[in-house]
């Protein structure tokens, strides 16, 4: 307990330094600070705003691209089947030439009508 007493006034300044530390770490925050946190805060809700609205725009335009890409695949289905049709076509249509000269009249006109009809 002496010893406390002798050493009183130094037990006294670490007491007050260890306040003042303590009330500097705790104080609150300055008002430009509060404001500025705050702005922050609102572009930050801003930009989460702009970034699920650019989401939804991507998810459709996926969708869309989907929807396109098998639009194509059934379009290239149809152009290989009119090309099939079309090979079958001319084939034919080579062999009947080849054998035009042994038609007769009825059967030019027969060929002609099943052409155009």
């Amino acid at each position: 307990m002496k010893k406390a007493l002798k050493h009183y006034q130094l037990i006294l300044i670490l007491i007050l330094i260890g306040a003042l530390v303590f009330s500097i770490v705790t104080r609150p925050d300055s008002p430009t600070d509060a404001v500025n946190e705050y702005i922050l805060n609102n572009k930050i809700d801003s930009l989460h705003t702009v970034i699920q609205t650019n989401e939804k725009k991507r998810e459709k335009y996926n969708n869309n691209i989907i929807f396109l890409a098998d639009s194509i695949t059934g379009l290239n289905k149809q152009i290989k089947e009119n090309d099939e049709k079309l090979f079958t076509l001319k084939k034919e249509f080579k062999e009947t030439l080849s054998n035009i000269g042994t038609f007769s009249s009825n059967d030019i006109t027969e060929y002609f009508s099943k052409r155009y009809d």
